[in-house]
């Protein structure tokens, strides 16, 4: 159990480490980083849903064309 706790305590003290000892500069590049990968995923996500539903008006447009043939 001793195991346990001192692989905690040393993999908290090593992550405090490295947050605190991070400069501004380095703390506005990780933020930028993180904006511009969630700016990313929800282009995406917006894409995919616009995509989807021009998908859904094409084919009820090509089901009303179907219908109008006969």
């Amino acid at each position: 159990m001793p195991d346990k706790a001192s692989a905690a305590v040393t993999y908290t003290a090593a992550g405090s480490t490295v947050i605190l000892g991070m400069t501004a500069n380095e703390f506005a590049a990780l933020g930028g980083l993180a904006i511009a990968g969630l700016a990313f995923v929800t282009n995406a996500v917006i894409t995919w849903w616009y995509k989807r539903e021009h998908l859904k008006i094409a084919r009820a447009r090509a089901q009303i064309e179907d219908d109008s043939d006969e």
